[in-house]
């Protein structure tokens, strides 16, 4: 592989999160190339090959794996079915960058994981929250000892699931791969393990349905290693919330990622409201005017983390080296997922070596 010429990408599944998200982010970065669309439905390759100028649209994978100049598969299909798209892609010889959750059953994860491993292949799964700007500096504050000793990690994560047409039928199921644990939940879940360092240890989780969904609204706390605690709200058919909060005995740090100016932090001497704090944040708040500015023209802070987290894999795929969020860290949050399922299905926690191997015997 030529350090100069472009990586060519193959994007398996034409729905939101590539339409809205990947084909944006690639069609603008540089050293990718997109040279292949695939999807069962005409009609949607069709409009998204045309709408970021792709020049093959294929009907599958296999179809696609055929493409000449092909050498990276994206796959954005329903979780459901990530292992068989991956898992072709591999023996194919393709790298892989697969959204999350990496797949709805670990014995499916550890496919993915030994397939890759056995062809020296790289995967990444697009926790792309990791590479939001504000988490990094969560993450560095965090690392760097800014928030003395971690006591607490708070989000809330919450979605008006508005969609230009009916909402697929997949989301709504945790089967599936949908519902608050799986849809969104898995973002804040790997961010547990993410700005801590720490594995989680066991969870304890309820859940609601209030409309068409399977558990539209949930909550999940959980203990991690040194007693570090954690808790997540989730809710779909609400408002557009995203939050994300560490707690340590020094210091505080709060995020809303939807905000280039949604970054906060005050020392245990303060309060969050003092004279001191709101003076600093606004000093912060005209800071951040002229890179909120420029960052309208692509896409703003939101899509900045789609960006770097392919910046990473396609610097991992040329270099031969692991990718920021290798399939393993995938596995991880989905075990502690299913913990969640299953701790909310049979009313008492989980200890998250005890995780079910796949939702249907969670719901058990």
């Amino acid at each position: 592989m030529s350090g100069d010429s472009p990586i060519g990408i193959g994007v398996v599944g034409c729905g939101r999160v590539a339409r809205a998200r990947h084909l944006p982010v690639l069609d603008r970065l540089d050293g990718a190339r997109v040279v292949a669309v695939a999807d069962p439905d005409p009609q949607r390759r069709s409009e998204a090959a045309d709408l970021y100028r792709v020049p093959r649209a294929a009907a599958d994978v296999h179809e696609l794996l055929d493409v000449p100049r092909l050498e990276v598969v994206a796959v954005c299909v329903p979780p459901a079915q990530h292992a068989e798209v991956v898992v072709a892609a591999l023996r194919a010889g393709k790298h892989v960058f697969v959204e999350k959750p990496l797949a709805l059953d670990l014995d499916d994860c550890d496919r993915m994981v030994n397939e890759a491993r056995a062809r020296g292949l790289r995967v990444a799964v697009g926790h792309s929250l990791r590479w939001h700007p504000h988490v990094r500096k969560l993450k560095a504050d965090v690392d760097g000892g800014v928030l003395g000793e971690i006591r607490m990690v708070a989000t809330t994560f919450c979605g008006r699931a508005d969609y230009a047409g009916p909402v697929p039928e997949w989301r709504k199921h945790p089967d599936l791969g949908g519902s608050t644990f799986f849809e969104t939940g898995v973002h804040h879940l790997d961010l547990w393990r993410f700005l801590t360092g720490r594995e989680v240890e066991g969870v304890s989780a309820t859940a609601t349905t209030n409309g068409a969904w399977d558990e539209e609204s949930s909550v999940v706390t959980g203990r991690l290693e040194g007693g570090v605690l954690a808790v997540t709200a989730l809710a779909q058919g609400t408002t557009n919330t995203n939050q994300i909060e560490v707690v340590g005995n020094a210091a505080c740090a709060r995020s809303n990622p939807y905000r280039s100016d949604g970054l906060d932090k005050w020392s245990s001497s303060e309060y969050q409201g003092g004279l001191r704090n709101r003076a600093r944040r606004g000093l912060g708040l005209l800071a951040a005017v002229p890179a909120t500015v420029a960052g309208l023209r692509t896409g703003g802070i939101w899509l900045e983390s789609f960006r770097a987290e392919w910046e990473d894999f396609l610097g991992a795929v040329r270099e031969d080296r692991d990718p920021g969020c290798p399939p393993e860290e995938g596995r991880a949050a989905v075990e502690i997922a299913l913990a969640a399922i299953a701790s909310a299905t049979r009313g008492r926690p989980v200890l998250v070596v005890d995780a079910p191997r796949n939702v249907t015997v969670a719901g058990d």
